[in-house]
């Protein structure tokens, strides 16, 4: 492609099209888009601020989308459709484009310059290259195709070409153009082809975040391309922070100082003992700490960074109970040591969805905790910081956890925060100042909140509409009051995948029995390494590896006892195991002995 000092590749309008947004039953939902339409008889008028006259898109905001003719002819004969199937426009573009033969989406660069000529006012219309088309699943619905075609689509790169009006005028079929690169393009010349191909690809692919982050380079990049690439981008980085840092077994960590927040819940920050870094974790998850005293529990960690950097310390906020928390708050001051192991947890905030719906943040007592972290990401990560989010908390009085939710609550445009008091105190609880409603969230409460409809702009460009109950639920609390809210959340139509809930009282029996359908042997020989023994498991017995080790005097680690904290995992040299939450596992992985059983005859473990 020649620079502008050249006359470059000729164009040809071959049909224009504007449109306004109009609700369409879209595989049974009414979704608003402007995709339906028919070509113009009456020429475009361009202005550099508004774009079209008389022309709306429902979500792209490119002032242009434009679309080269011989694509009509490819994608109907791939597809197995009839050309006259397909009007001009019915891509929903707005300028039909018959280029030289080879020139695409591979040969038009970011920042090239349409220069189209005006045979009656002299100068015309000239448009920048800013963007391409993202395939969507109306453009899916609109062509007939299902979902999984947009892939192959995006693969191609043949998706259209987005423009920015620089110069205004009049546009219509049988315009003529040109294609100019401007001299300060040929530094760093991005296909508008790769836009597509790079929002489509996997974030595996190491190469997609160098392509990402060579397209958001371009200062001429349209907002929505620069959105949902940021996102994307975002995704990658959330993917390598996962277990960045982690360490395997038991790390000395150290109590570096202690809050007191309310009169039964202190705030305790750890720190690494060593020159090594602490280990990400996701929002939600917990810490499993070993005391001085040998007991072991796992606490929710309350607080999260910017995951950029690894964190300086763990923030564990604990209530003053019995035994471990107990002594947390007796004998727990700076400078004590104890035993961790790296953050884990199944309970945490999912931020996958390139475009999430509203999230919402239920806890009781001390749940709270977990919450303020999710919370806090929320305020905090690209995507979630434009997603609406409803916080309701419900606690005793002002008095239980009132220092921690008023100094660490994070604040954001989209946030609803809800208070309920069970035992508001007299003249010091005031109703609409410190709280919002008594007693507990029931049916009622649930059906009020998720009743009507409410908005989500991802891409800060064109609001859509989701019904209520479409929402996400992070419930933490007592059993009672998080078996109860998801009862609540299930009658008011929300889907059970979306609801997340995590107790803080956990069963901790130790008879707590495995209930598996898998065939295991009549027994099993356990071979112990470091031990120097081998202990025999039976059927019979219905108990864990852990039972069995306990049984056997053998004083293994231990914490939650329902394969959630991994304090009693124990890597397995050799043979088989059955797992009761669905593991799978190998020889040579880490096995959590408190719900496995010996699927082989013979299991040796590094114990």
């Amino acid at each position: 492609m020649p620079n502008d000092q050249h006359k470059a590749s000729q164009l040809q309008v071959v049909a224009v099209s504007r449109s306004q947004p109009a609700y369409h039953d879209i595989h049974g939902h009414k979704t608003l888009t402007a995709i339906v339409r028919s070509p113009s008889t009456e020429p475009l008028s361009l202005e550099p601020n508004n774009g079209i006259v008389g022309h709306r898109s429902a979500v792209h905001d490119a002032q242009v989308y434009a679309l080269f003719s011989d694509h009509y002819d490819y994608w109907t004969s791939r597809l197995g459709i009839a050309r006259d199937a397909w009007d001009w426009a019915h891509w929903g573009e707005n300028l039909t484009i018959k280029a030289p033969p080879g020139v695409n989406e591979h040969d038009v660069m970011l920042g090239d310059i349409w220069d189209f000529e005006d045979t009656l006012a002299g100068q015309g219309v000239q448009l920048e290259v800013c963007g391409g088309r993202n395939p969507c699943s109306r453009l899916a619905w609109r062509l007939g195709q299902k979902g999984a075609w947009l892939a192959e689509l995006a693969a191609s790169g043949l998706c259209g070409v987005y423009l920015k009006v620089i110069r205004g005028g009049t546009i219509g079929p049988g315009s003529s153009g040109r294609i100019v690169r401007p001299q300060r393009q040929l530094r760093q010349l991005i296909p508008v082809a790769m836009i597509a191909q790079t929002i489509f690809s996997s974030n595996a692919d190491q190469t997609t975040k160098h392509r990402a982050k060579r397209i958001l380079s371009a200062p001429v990049l349209q907002n929505m391309n620069r959105q949902i690439l940021e996102r994307k981008l975002s995704m990658i980085e959330d993917e390598e922070m996962k277990g960045k840092g982690s360490w395997q077994g038991w790390r000395d960590l150290r109590i570096s100082s202690v809050t007191e927040e309310s009169s039964d819940v202190k705030s305790f920050y750890i720190e690494a003992t060593d020159n090594l870094d602490l280990a990400n974790f996701f929002p939600g998850q917990f810490l499993t700490v070993k005391l001085p005293t040998g007991d072991i529990r796992s606490w929710s960690l309350s607080d999260w960074t910017d995951p950029s950097m690894p964190p300086t310390h763990y923030r564990l906020s604990i209530k003053r109970q019995a035994m471990a928390s107990l002594w947390m708050h007796e004998h727990a001051v700076p400078g004590v040591i104890l035993s961790a192991l790296s953050p884990r947890g199944k309970f945490m905030l999912d931020w996958k969805p390139q475009f999430p719906p509203r999230q919402l943040y239920i806890s009781n007592g001390i749940g709270i905790t977990p919450l303020l972290a999710m919370l806090k990401a929320h305020s905090l990560h690209k995507t979630l910081l434009r997603t609406p989010a409803v916080f309701v908390h419900v606690a005793r009085d002002g008095s239980t956890d009132g220092h921690l939710f008023q100094r660490e609550l994070p604040s954001f445009p989209n946030l609803r925060v809800i208070r309920f008091f069970t035992r508001p105190r007299p003249e010091i609880d005031v109703l609409g100042r410190d709280y919002d409603f008594g007693g507990r969230p029931g049916r009622v409460f649930y059906e009020d909140l998720l009743r009507n409809s409410y908005m989500i702009n991802p891409l800060n460009i064109t609001p859509i509409e989701l019904a209520g109950c479409i929402s996400v639920a992070y419930i933490c609390g007592s059993n009672a009051f998080a078996s109860a809210t998801r009862d609540h959340l299930l009658a008011c139509k929300m889907n059970e995948s979306s609801i997340h809930s995590e107790s803080f009282a956990r069963d901790t029996s130790a008879k707590a029995q495995l209930d598996t359908t898998e065939e295991l042997p009549e027994q099993s020989q356990i071979v112990l390494k470091r031990a120097r023994r081998t202990i025999t498991w039976k059927r019979s017995s219905k108990i864990s590896l852990l039972q069995l080790l306990e049984k056997e005097n053998l004083e293994p680690d231990y914490g939650c006892r329902e394969g959630t904290c991994g304090a009693c995992e124990i890597q397995m040299l050799q043979g088989q195991v059955v797992s009761s939450i669905g593991d799978g596992y190998k020889e040579g992985s880490r096995i959590k002995a408190c719900c496995t059983m010996p699927r082989s005859v013979l299991v040796e473990l590094d114990f």
